[in-house]
């Protein structure tokens, strides 16, 4: 599963597409649909993610671009 996060991360990030090419596309509305994803849920997700970006020392220009693009995405997901 790790693996497959990674080539769904690479190629969500812009990267070469190969998660779409081995595993078709990930359809994130779609299979998150059944789970109701208000803002209070899409906030805490954040703050799980900003943790692990700091348990990894992730910062600078590298650090605000992922924090803008999860943030669209929990905005995107939400649906409560």
């Amino acid at each position: 599963s790790r693996d497959r996060f990674a080539l769904f991360f690479i190629g969500w990030l812009g990267g070469p597409q190969d998660y779409i090419a081995q595993h078709g596309h990930p359809r994130l509305r779609m299979r998150h649909g059944r789970v109701p994803i208000d803002t209070a849920m899409s906030t805490a997700w954040m703050r799980c993610m900003r943790a692990a970006m700091d348990r990894s020392g992730v910062e600078g220009a590298v650090r605000a671009f992922l924090d803008a693009k999860l943030g669209d995405l929990a905005q995107f997901l939400r649906n409560a």
